[in-house]
């Protein structure tokens, strides 16, 4: 039997709502429709580099609308590719593990703050920890190994240090794939 046969209506409710994030986010770059998802006080956090926005806008980040609007949607790569590779659904929170592939041949503020497009392609493994507070998503906390970022776009020089790149990726889809 399928782990999602066994959700509750709520957590079928946090896979659609946040399914639709997700889709204005992406898909539709839509700011208002993304909003439309969240409660007034959350917030987003992009953990690697400290990037993102929260509801009131008294932290030092600035609003999730400036966020979205300003930093995020414009600089979503155009050959972007999400793919998702596994789901966690709990009472109050998900977690999805994706993969997240790109070319940086554009400023990306949020995932390579003050780098200039390097045209390299990049595929990075991504954590999101979304939590909500009924139907409204309260927070996304997106985490990725920002070193493979820096290998894959050629701003790190692995040398002798215990980082990795690409290669690390279908490794993983292999043991994610092995769980099914």
């Amino acid at each position: 039997m399928a782990e999602e046969e066994n959700w509750s209506a709520a957590q079928r409710k946090m896979v659609e709502v946040w399914e639709h994030h997700m889709a204005s986010e992406f898909q539709r770059k839509n700011v208002a429709q993304t909003l439309e998802t969240m409660v007034d006080d959350g917030y987003v956090y992009n953990v690697p580099t400290a990037c993102g926005g929260s509801g009131s806008g008294t932290h030092r980040l600035g609003t999730i609308e400036d966020f979205y609007a300003k930093t995020f949607m414009p600089s979503i790569p155009a050959d972007v590719e999400v793919v998702a590779l596994s789901r966690t659904v709990g009472s109050n929170r998900l977690c999805d593990e994706i993969l997240f592939k790109f070319t940086h041949d554009a400023p990306i503020p949020w995932l390579l703050p003050g780098v200039a497009p390097t045209g390299k392609r990049v595929e990075i493994p991504v954590v999101v920890i979304v939590t909500f507070r009924g139907d409204k998503v309260t927070s996304e906390r997106i985490y990725w190994d920002q070193a493979s970022v820096l290998v894959q776009t050629g701003l790190l020089e692995r040398g002798d240090l215990p980082v990795t790149g690409v290669e690390n990726v279908p490794q993983l889809v292999q043991f994610i794939a092995s769980e099914s």
